[in-house]
């Protein structure tokens, strides 16, 4: 028999890596081969948790460190875009640093299917403060280009990823979950 190889994933508004964390504990001989989100704290934490033995090299020059992150999108707040002139050098370091150690592809909102690593698994979650009490608390659905029930076999995320990628829905355990607002949409 030959030898397995790793289950390519790709994970889709990554937050803190709740999926990776997933596949860790059952087990799973997997590798992220990238990310997506736009959320600043997000991503540096999930760097720290699952990119730890990954070194990435930073320019000295910040223009080239500007340079590469005016490529994304990203929010401080999670909700609203962030100005990168509003962080500071060393905030712009830190972020490059985190930005390239997860891989991340950026706003599942400005990424092309055809630029998308070769995955066997698409991994993700609606993001989170549409049901959180502590965020907007609008229930699944009302941002219709991220809602989970447009991104189906038959609604592929903009535009089509490769046949290859069987997009699955996870969802953490959320107790505001079977709420009315929440629910509705699903």
């Amino acid at each position: 028999m030959g030898k397995r190889r790793k289950l390519r994933v790709f994970e889709a508004f990554a937050g803190i890596g709740a999926q990776a964390s997933a596949l860790e504990r059952m087990n799973i001989d997997y590798e992220i081969v990238g990310i997506s989100d736009w959320f600043i704290d997000a991503i540096e934490c999930y760097a720290a948790i699952h990119c730890d033995d990954v070194d990435i090299e930073i320019p000295q020059d910040i223009k080239e460190v500007n340079e590469y992150l005016s490529k994304f999108t990203f929010s401080a707040t999670s909700v609203k875009p962030t100005k990168l002139k509003s962080l500071s050098e060393d905030q712009k370091r830190d972020l490059y640093r985190a930005n390239k150690k997860a891989n991340n592809y950026g706003s599942i909102t400005e990424i092309s299917g055809r630029d998308m690593p070769s995955t066997d698994l698409l991994v993700y979650s609606f993001p989170c403060q549409d049901l959180s009490t502590g965020g907007l608390g609008k229930g699944m659905g009302w941002r219709d280009a991220l809602s989970p029930r447009h991104h189906t076999p038959a609604h592929p995320i903009h535009p089509p990823f490769e046949k290859s990628v069987q997009p699955v829905l996870l969802t953490a355990g959320n107790k505001h979950l079977p709420a009315a607002k929440a629910i509705q949409n699903i």
